[in-house]
């Protein structure tokens, strides 16, 4: 008998276990330290950039002719992608409230690119201007990960 024949498992129920005890990170992949960087409804962390990308998302659908029309606005992104990496690269911290202007500018970005894809109007202009993001982010990650080589492995104290 195999080793997950033997253990009569429920996956609805360990699905549920796993919400409860990681319920805190639904609505904000950030941890307690981070808690500045997120919004509170009741007892509930939000993460602010999230919340605005969302939130102008579902507005957005309300004028997709109108954010079809104005190329511009993946433009939109460029304050979101400029603070994300001045906090990955420098630990830079702006409040909930300007992450959450960046979120809403993003989802507005986000928008034209998602009404155009799923109306199958699909530019080399937008490959490119995804390929350049995608391509940043990737150099920022890449960076970031080599200055923490440089600093010494041994972080525990024995």
């Amino acid at each position: 008998m195999r080793q997950h024949e033997k253990t009569s498992s429920n996956p609805i129920k360990e699905a549920l276990e796993f919400l409860k005890k990681n319920k805190r990170y639904l609505l904000s992949h950030h941890l307690p330290k981070d808690n500045n960087r997120c919004l509170t409804a009741a007892t509930t962390k939000i993460c602010a950039r999230c919340a605005g990308i969302y939130i102008s998302i579902i507005i957005s659908i309300l004028f997709t002719e109108q954010i079809l029309s104005q190329p511009i606005l993946v433009l939109f992104a460029i304050p979101g992608l400029v603070e994300w990496t001045a906090h990955r690269w420098k630990g830079i911290s702006l409040n909930a409230e300007i992450l959450f202007v960046n979120g809403f500018l993003m989802g507005v970005a986000y928008s034209y690119f998602l009404f155009n894809i799923l109306r199958n109007q699909i530019t080399i202009e937008m490959i490119s201007i995804v390929a350049i993001y995608f391509g940043i982010f990737t150099l920022i990650i890449l960076a970031k990960k080599k200055k923490y080589r440089k600093q010494p492995t041994s972080r525990w104290k024995v």
